[in-house]
């Protein structure tokens, strides 16, 4: 019996059983491509099928391994190419409750992806999830086999694809299942061919970098060897990811690894052309420009103000458009007023509107006198726009209330204590004029010779 053939003295299994277990399987002797695969999915479902005993599933994994031995290399792709008509069996097989059928299982699948390799990934990315998850098993035979079963398929089915996958395992939440993980990425960095790891090396590599401050000291180990081991793969992908970028195709690298110091922009630099210097040198700065205003603006903008001095009425002058502040709002309002009278005089011109010059006159008058009050404004403001009599602002009133309340708490509070400390004083002159007697009537005694009694008379004994 094949159970009998691969059974050892220790529960935990190895690669060496896995090995000892492949050199019992013998091909069949004259039989054809068509059988082998009528076989297969014939076995596939007796496998299947929960009321296989374990004895006959047994069986049938030896006569599987068996059929995919007497098939060619060749042959076992065509094999594979109608793998999800037979595949099933070995997906399921690791859940299997007995110890015994699950190492079965565990070495068929082995000896799939040792015969089949890379053609075998179809059916190895369906498998890895159930063989991590015997890793946790607390039966040590399912465990091991299914250690060794994963290091089979992560040591022979070389693909990118597995890379993808793996580092999704290394997130799990069993520190068995995240060990093994690691275990298996070892295997890829020191045993897989640098074509296929290189090219995912970036990105494969850090998604290991939680592992080393996990919180299993078998993860932390394995994931200090998987660093250690992928340092000069990483130096080395390094260094050719630079010469690739400089120089193009690795095919022109040049044979060293020193490369030509970088060219500097100086001696790209184009000289500059003396006329292009005196441009640059030469060129005047650059004036701001004010805008200029005309007379009429320039008084009316300055009435309030006071300052017309300063102004020629000859030519237009440089004048700044900002003014300054009204005192109030009654000056901004004569301010603003004067300015508009100023410009519609200064636009009806009796040329340009064909009116008379008496209605010009009329408005210039007008002008003048509106000029004239507002100066007058200006230097006494106070007297016109401010009334002494007028009754405070409502603000000012309420400041005053608080204070006149403030005032009485206090003098209330004052009031409270006077009339305590009055109490106190008058008890004390009762006190005092109660002293002023008893002294009073000591010297009355001592002036009248009066003999005081002495009590001389011993105490009684005290009988105990």
């Amino acid at each position: 019996m094949f159970l009998k053939r691969i059974s050892n003295t220790t529960p935990t299994v190895t690669r060496s059983d896995f090995l000892n277990a492949f050199d019992l399987f013998k091909p069949f002797e004259d039989i054809s491509n068509a059988e082998i695969e009528q076989r297969v999915i014939s076995i596939n479902e007796q496998l299947i099928n929960k009321a296989t005993s374990w004895e006959v599933k047994s069986k049938l994994l030896e006569d599987l391994c068996c059929l995919l031995m007497s098939m060619n290399n060749h042959d076992a792709e065509a094999l594979m190419r109608i793998s999800p008509q037979w595949d099933q069996c070995l997906v399921d097989g690791p859940k299997e409750g007995r110890s015994s059928l699950v190492k079965v299982y565990c070495i068929a699948i082995g000896f799939f992806a040792y015969r089949l390799r890379a053609s075998f990934l179809p059916v190895a990315e369906r498998l890895l999830k159930n063989l991590f998850g015997l890793t946790q098993k607390r039966i040590t035979i399912m465990a091991s086999s299914g250690r060794v079963a994963i290091e089979f398929i992560f040591r022979y089915v070389q693909s990118s694809k597995l890379m993808e996958s793996l580092p999704e395992f290394a997130k799990h939440k069993a520190s068995e299942i995240r060990t093994e993980a690691v275990n298996a990425a070892i295997i890829i960095v020191q045993q897989w061919p640098s074509e296929i790891v290189k090219p995912h090396l970036k990105d494969f590599i850090p998604s290991f970098e939680h592992c080393i401050g996990d919180a299993g000291p078998t993860v932390r180990t394995s994931a200090k060897v998987l660093f250690k081991a992928s340092e000069s793969l990483l130096n080395e992908y390094q260094s050719h990811a630079r010469t690739v970028k400089i120089y193009g195709t690795p095919a022109r690298a040049p044979p060293t690894s020193r490369l030509p110091p970088p060219k500097t922009a100086l001696r790209y630099r184009m000289p500059l052309s003396t006329e292009v210097t005196k441009s640059l040198t030469l060129s005047p700065p650059r004036q701001t420009i004010r805008p200029i205003m005309s007379m009429a603006d320039a008084k009316a903008r300055h009435l309030v103000t006071g300052s017309l001095q300063h102004l020629d009425t000859s030519r237009k002058t440089t004048i700044p458009l900002m003014s300054k502040p009204a005192t109030n709002q009654k000056a901004d309002a004569l301010r603003r007023r004067t300015l508009f009278e100023a410009r519609r005089t200064r636009s009806q011109i009796p040329v340009a509107t064909g009116r008379r010059v008496s209605d010009v006159v009329i408005r210039t008058e007008k002008v003048k006198k509106i000029e004239a009050d507002t100066l007058s404004a200006t230097k006494s403001p106070v007297s016109l726009f401010s009334d002494p009599q007028a009754s405070p602002p409502k603000s000012e009133t309420k400041l005053l209330k608080a204070k006149v309340e403030s005032l009485e708490t206090r003098l209330n509070d004052m009031e409270k204590k006077l009339e305590t400390v009055l109490h106190k004083n008058a008890e004390l002159q009762q006190i005092v004029s109660s002293q002023v007697a008893h002294i009073a009537l000591l010297e009355q005694r001592n002036a009248g010779d009066t003999p005081t009694k002495h009590n001389y008379s011993m105490p009684e004994e005290s009988h105990c």
